[in-house]
């Protein structure tokens, strides 16, 4: 089991309501590499028009603006660890349906609502734990873990999963012994899968309570490829990591054309 996470939508919660839209936003690259480009390009341009390119070349405006684009992609390529924090996002973003039974709920309000249907009442005790945990009901989810016995791997790492970031919220300890005797157990897909939901779900709660996430992030997944990112994942982590390039770019060709 795992948080409610969609291709569009990405973890939503009652209290983090757009944490994996938010995590694909600043996975990086980081501020202070943004701020070197940004100096570098700076300087660039003043020794170019120091230079006099400008009034010794119809075409120097040209290269005077390509300065900054080029810089911001060069640091785009080198913030590694922002685009293997987006590929992962992503692909817990498509791996995560295939662990959620049909119907179950996604967010806080489907959530009440299927706690309300009494067909649910004798559900899966860790099933019925994230469904209270989405519904913003931790005491009551906890009480449900504590309840019965659980008996399959799978589900024995969720609940400490559940555990582990009721811990990161209260900035309390969390042991994680159970959550690796249950792996143990596990085939490597889903040993990989827990991994990679457990990754998720501290770094959406960090986002959460206005923490740094993804350096922690990074760590945890680091070791969990390879990874499957499909032409519409590429899409994203393209546009989200060379956002300053594009927006540049774009900015240069319509410049272009309306004082050609």
């Amino acid at each position: 089991m795992g948080a409610g996470l969609r291709v569009t939508g990405l973890l939503r919660r009652r209290r983090a309501p757009n944490a994996g839209v938010r995590a694909l936003q600043t996975a990086g690259p980081r501020r202070a590499w943004l701020a070197a480009a940004t100096a570098a390009s700076l300087v660039a341009i003043v020794g170019m028009g120091n230079l006099h390119v400008l009034d010794s070349s119809s075409n120097g405006w040209f290269w005077i603006a390509t300065i900054p684009i080029v810089a911001f992609v060069v640091v785009g390529f080198a913030d590694r660890d922002g685009i293997l924090a987006r590929r992962a996002i992503i692909e817990y973003a498509q791996l995560q349906p295939a662990h959620r039974p049909p119907g179950y709920p996604t967010d806080g309000a489907s959530a009440e609502v299927w706690l309300a249907d009494p067909a649910n009442a004798s559900e899966h005790t860790v099933r019925r734990a994230y469904a209270l945990a989405l519904a913003d009901r931790p005491e009551d989810a906890a009480t449900e873990l504590d309840r019965t016995p659980i008996a399959e791997a799978a589900d024995q790492a969720g609940a400490e999963r559940l555990r582990a970031v009721w811990a990161a919220g209260s900035d309390e300890s969390w042991n994680p012994a159970a959550f690796e005797r249950a792996l143990a157990t596990l085939s490597e897909p889903d040993s990989r899968w827990q991994r990679l939901a457990l990754a998720w779900m501290l770094a959406a709660e960090d986002i959460r309570l206005g923490r740094p996430w993804r350096d922690e992030f990074v760590r945890a997944v680091r070791d969990l490829g390879p990874w499957h990112t499909s032409g519409r994942g590429w899409f994203v982590i393209v546009t989200q990591q060379f956002t300053f390039p594009i927006v540049l770019a774009l900015t240069v060709v319509l410049v272009s054309v309306v004082f050609r």
